[in-house]
């Protein structure tokens, strides 16, 4: 894959097993922008269980999210790999809600370098 405008990635950053989230961790604590301006990469502070799994703070109350071990990959950004959501999992993702034109962009950045199908 390859990073945005918009990204289709969402890199885990591994954190030592048992590591606490911070409390003002958030699904999506915002859009970190590379050195050259434009590109932008969606990051979600992981913590993952020795299967594989991860969980994601959602809220400020302690909740968390999960992600199964089989939903991640690995992607591409400037020629070096990097652990990220797979594609079938970014789909799955962006279902349920009307897309925003990021949304939008995300889902034919998957379509043209994946090859996989978006329901938009």
């Amino acid at each position: 894959m390859r990073p945005r405008p918009p990204a289709p990635l969402g890199p885990g950053t591994r954190r030592p097993r048992g590591t606490r989230l911070p409390r003002n961790a958030r699904p999506a604590p915002g859009p970190v922008v590379l050195s050259d301006g434009a590109t932008e990469l969606d990051l979600h502070p992981l913590v993952f269980a020795g299967d594989g799994s991860a969980r994601q703070a959602a809220d400020d109350r302690g909740a968390t999210f999960s992600y199964p071990a089989d939903c991640f990959g690995t992607g591409r950004i400037a020629g070096a790999e990097v652990p990220c959501i797979s594609a079938a999992q970014q789909v799955f993702f962006h279902q349920g809600y009307v897309p925003q034109p990021h949304g939008l962009a995300d889902m034919r950045a998957l379509r043209e370098t994946s090859g996989v199908d978006t329901h938009f």
